[in-house]
């Protein structure tokens, strides 16, 4: 063969090779594709399609599929069980999230979720259900007085009573402090709910044996009804709420229906917290002095001066209203020293005037005001710069405040009679009237109340009570001021109990104080 034709042979088989070999690579490569497609391609691509899905959803509770008993199997299961944990350690903080870790019971956060769904599913069944509001009367003080530890048993022991009252479908939490509430669906009709509170108030009215301690408490239950009284959450917790407060401000141990007239009472409740704040600022203050006569010198002793409040837009706001309001908002502070600082005032301008007056000025203290720390220093500047001395003025302060504070007020007292004021328990009989505190505290004038003076005429039990604390009194050394004179029989019961003074309006309403000097010179027992 001529070399030019071994030549074109060898080409043609190289040729030849070279298509063969690039053929079955082709084919080599497409199979391999094929087969690691389907197996190991395919199961990767499955692992990061379920990786995807959890990162996208958030949702742990995902799994990848195992198949297989080889390294990739492995990984997925490892993965597994990752996730696992992750998910277990994702409902463990779900869980505290919205759970009470001293009652187990559902958290705020709780509530509102179990809420808000029990809202679409009423919604969606046109279905109805009560909303129940639980504040535990006296926890504070129990906590305070025996201690946080035994405040925490009191608080289990009551949720686990609270838990025994509820019916099937009703839920149960606690949104902090001593305040429960409770979801009832089988409560959605007045006569149900009120069973339901029955159940807790007998629950509640149980002694609670709390390791050495032995106490009760009951309960105040507002009750708000969806979708009657709200259809959000918001709505029906805040009128289950205003419902409970209506319960506290009248007498506690009890229970209401939220209505329109406590949100119109709350509304009040705000503007007049609003315009509390610039009432003195703006000149809508003011003092009226009431007249105390005193009965074995048959003549004007002193005065009490008592706060009055004139809003351009409400009007005359009685004290019983915005005093509460005042100490609830801590603008009492700026109120009370305003007090304290006009009548020192007023009763400067009444010496000035008169050549000299022996008029004892009481000034009424709340009980807010009296525990602000620094009060004595501050009631001793504001006596220093309008340079009258204290022991012109005595310093009123409420039986029950006193009582209740005992402990601390008592220190309080002492410092202020060391700066020569005199010290008056105002209201007594009204509250506790424990004989106990008052050998104890260190005070100069008993007022006795109202109340128990109303019915002296007449009632053989008000005779000896009055009587029988007018007697105590004088041999403990205190004075007896007797509250709410109004008819001559009760004036000639406290004249014959010796009774040291009296006011009220048998002898003069209160009084602004240019009229004071001119009372000074009245005979007001000519008449009677």
């Amino acid at each position: 063969m001529k070399p030019r034709d071994l030549y074109s042979e060898a080409q043609k088989s190289i040729l030849f090779y070279l298509l063969y070999f690039g053929l079955s690579g082709l084919v080599f490569f497409v199979t391999m594709n094929y087969v690691l497609e389907r197996t190991l391609f395919a199961r990767v691509k499955q692992a990061m399609s379920g990786m995807n899905a959890i990162e996208t959803k958030k949702d742990l509770s995902i799994r990848i599929k195992e198949s297989g008993r080889d390294e990739i199997t492995r990984l997925v299961q490892s993965f597994n069980h990752m996730m696992n944990s992750l998910e277990q350690a994702q409902n463990e903080l779900q869980f505290q999230a919205e759970h009470d870790d001293l009652t187990g019971l559902a958290n705020r956060k709780g509530f509102f979720t179990r809420l808000e769904k029990t809202i679409r599913q009423c919604e969606k069944h046109h279905e109805r259900f009560a909303l129940l509001f639980i504040d535990l009367d006296r926890f504070k003080w129990i906590n305070d007085t025996m201690g946080h530890p035994t405040g925490d048993l009191l608080l289990m022991e009551a949720a686990n009573r609270l838990k025994i009252c509820l019916q099937e479908g009703d839920f149960l939490s606690r949104l902090g402090g001593d305040e429960f509430c409770i979801i009832s669906l089988s409560a959605g009709h007045s006569g149900q709910t009120e069973h339901l509170v029955e159940r807790i108030r007998k629950a509640l009215d149980v002694p609670f044996q709390l390791e050495d301690y032995h106490t009760t408490i009951s309960a105040s239950i507002g009750i708000s009804l969806y979708p009657e009284h709200g259809t959000d959450s918001q709505s029906l917790l805040l009128h289950a709420d205003t419902a409970m407060l209506a319960v506290k401000e009248n007498g506690k141990n009890n229970y209401s229906w939220y209505s329109e007239a406590f949100e119109q009472s709350r509304m009040r409740r705000m503007r007049i917290e609003q315009y509390l704040k610039d009432a003195v600022a703006h000149g809508e203050m003011g003092l009226l002095y009431q007249p105390k006569w005193d009965l074995a010198e048959r003549r004007m002793a002193g005065v009490e001066a008592l706060l009055r409040w004139t809003h351009p837009q409400l009007g005359v706001v009685p004290p019983n209203e915005f005093i509460p309001v005042a100490e609830a908002s801590g603008i009492i502070n700026d109120i009370g020293e305003w007090i304290v600082r006009t009548a020192c005032r007023q009763f400067a301008e009444w010496q000035s005037g008169s050549g000299g007056t022996s008029l004892i000025v009481a000034v009424n203290i709340s009980g807010v005001q009296s525990l602000r720390p620094g009060f004595v220093g501050r009631i001793r500047r504001i006596f220093e710069e309008e340079q009258v001395n204290p022991r012109h003025f005595e310093l009123e302060v409420t039986e029950s405040f006193a009582i209740e504070k005992f402990e601390k007020v008592i220190d309080v007292f002492a410092e202020l009679r060391s700066l020569g004021f005199q010290i008056s328990i105002d209201d007594f009989g009204a509250g506790y009237s424990s004989l106990k505190y008052l050998s104890r505290l260190p005070v100069q004038c008993l007022k006795i109340d109202k109340t128990l003076v109303d019915h002296l005429g007449e009632h053989v039990r008000s005779q000896v009570i009055v009587s029988t604390l007018i007697e105590m009194s004088h041999r403990l050394g205190i004075s007896v001021v007797a509250e709410g004179v109004e008819q001559p029989e009760q004036l000639h019961k406290l004249q014959m109990y010796g009774c040291d003074q009296i006011q009220g309006y048998l002898f003069s309403e209160p009084v602004p104080a240019d009229r004071v000097i001119d009372l000074l010179a009245l005979d007001a027992f000519a008449e009677l």
